[in-house]
């Protein structure tokens, strides 16, 4: 799985990137998909393209037919199949059409780095703006100060707000207070009838949405709100994230999702801003609201929904897509479900601290990294910190980057049999030291900044949600002949794919009860 730009990015990387000793590889960053900073945009590639074709030269023509037959046309092919859904499991067309998405997001992001005023990425009533190809500490003075320009906006979001150590600090109390969580997800699998078939993807990404729309919001305003939120947000999901709009915004990165889609939200939030400026109370809220008001009091409402889905939508992928697969890898095996559900019995019983629930789960803590390991988004958005050469390439402070996990998460030389399911994997004392920093990189995007603390993603998966799910419902497969791949070949974990994985809920009360009446009949007879 090496290739020339990884083994370069390893030599050339700076100290605490990429490093090789007697343990192994060490990683720290991710295979870069974005090239040369002033790599040519679509628009300049079509022309391009245009001249050689109009050459009288006959090695122009020769190129033209070349790069038109072997390139351009299988991309057009690849981009209309994702578009229309082609790449899906029951029409296997095209194999591992979605990894034609990162080409679009590499132009996208390539031609951004032309403007020297940044780009923007539409995530709200207003945009939230991220700026590429800015060099050093430069104010842009352009833009309003609640849409944040590059020294005040991007560093106070990212140094200030969700990454300062703000969620760290209310770490505990997110997790002591997180008796909201059980009732939650109670209150959804109520919904669910005994024996019905549900979409696990689907399943998992409402719990996701709910719990992550619960910590940015708080517990008050989504009971109140719910029946408008939670629809809301999942038609914005859907609208911003979905293949096609990705593949449209690599073209055009211009275009933004209707604004009226926020509208609703932002008038929820402005109402509640109001009422807790009216009503001071001793009470503390443990909320991203809460968070943005304190740290940069000059946001603006329109700048508070902005980054209120930015951090939502910055985790649902990693949490749905965590809980989906690591419950479809339990369902596969019940010996591995049986010892998870001894390993949460045994850690209740002995303390209950969050910490030493989470210490006493090593099974469940390795299955979860394995599955952040094999089913790695097929690419991340990451932003620098500093100036960097990363390979050949110089990265700047606040250059926004397009990196691939999967080139890691399937080498050879740091894990064996990669493509494989191991649930042990993680259990290695010795293995766990050498393989920390990649999986650092994998989940709950922890690689860079820290939009949601990889403690409470983890914490609240291993010490609520998969135990209450197994306690509560015998779950089975469906589709017993659903063969699951890779997300570095089709976008399988996401929480917008298509691919339904379909799987029946059996109330374990309900099935009590019949064992019971039907052993009560035996001795009536």
């Amino acid at each position: 799985m090496d290739s020339p730009e990884f083994n370069e990015a390893i030599r050339r990387a700076p100290k605490g990137m990429f490093k090789e000793d007697e343990n192994g590889i060490h990683v720290g960053f991710e295979d870069l998909f974005r090239k040369e900073p002033k790599q040519a945009g679509p628009g300049e590639m079509i022309g391009m393209l245009y001249d050689l074709g109009k050459s009288d030269d006959i090695n122009a023509q020769i190129l033209f037919w070349v790069v038109l037959v072997i390139f351009v046309i299988p991309i057009v092919i690849g981009m209309v199949f994702v578009l229309f859904g082609s790449h899906r499991q029951k029409r296997k067309l095209v194999p591992a059409i979605s990894s034609w998405i990162p080409f679009g997001v590499t132009l996208w992001f390539s031609r951004a780095k032309k403007y020297s005023k940044g780009f923007s990425i539409p995530l709200g009533f207003s945009e939230f703006t991220v700026f590429a190809g800015v060099k050093g500490q430069k104010l842009i003075s352009a833009f309003e100060d609640d849409k944040m320009s590059f020294a005040q906006g991007f560093k106070l979001q990212f140094e200030k707000t969700l990454v300062s150590g703000r969620l760290k600090i209310v770490q505990d109390q997110y997790l002591q207070s997180g008796y909201y969580l059980p009732e939650m997800l109670r209150a959804r699998l109520d919904h669910i009838k005994n024996e019905e078939s549900v979409d696990l993807f689907k399943f998992s990404s409402d719990i996701a949405l709910r719990l992550l729309t619960r910590l940015a919001i708080g517990q008050k305003l989504l009971d109140e709100n719910d029946d408008d939120i939670i629809p809301l947000m999942q038609t914005t999901e859907k609208t911003l994230m979905s293949p096609g709009t990705l593949f449209f915004r690599s073209f055009s990165f211009g275009t933004s999702a209707s604004k009226t889609l926020f509208q609703d939200l932002r008038i929820i939030i402005q109402e509640e801003i109001e009422f807790r400026k009216e009503n001071p109370s001793d009470e503390s809220y443990y909320d991203i609201i809460s968070i943005l008001t304190k740290a940069a009091p000059q946001l603006s409402v329109d700048g508070i929904v902005s980054h209120i889905n930015l951090f939502i939508f910055a985790n649902h992928s990693d949490i749905s897509g965590t809980i989906a697969w690591t419950l479809y890898h339990l369902i596969q095996d019940r010996t591995l479900q049986t010892r998870v559900l001894t390993e949460y019995a045994q850690a209740v019983s002995v303390s209950d601290t969050v910490k030493d629930n989470v210490s006493t789960q090593p099974c469940l803590t390795s299955i979860i990294k394995e599955v952040g390991r094999l089913y790695a988004p097929l690419f991340l958005i990451r932003g620098s910190f500093k100036k960097q050469p990363i390979g050949n390439y110089d990265i700047y402070f606040c250059d926004i980057v397009a990196t691939s996990p999967a080139m890691i998460a399937l080498n050879e030389k740091i894990y064996e049999s990669p493509k494989t399911f191991d649930a042990s994997r993680f259990l290695d004392q010795q293995k766990i030291q050498v393989l920390t920093q990649q999986q650092k990189l994998l989940q709950f995007n922890n690689a860079q900044h820290a939009w949601f603390d990889h403690v409470i993603a983890e914490t609240m998966i291993k010490r609520t949600i998969i135990p209450t799910i197994l306690e509560t419902y015998h779950i089975e497969l469906v589709d017993k002949k659903f063969t699951p791949r890779p997300s570095y070949l089709e976008s399988f974990s996401t929480p917008f794919s298509d691919l339904p994985l379909c799987v029946k809920f059996s109330s374990k009360a309900c099935m009590m009860d019949n064992v019971s009446k039907q052993s009560n009949a035996k001795k009536s007879k």
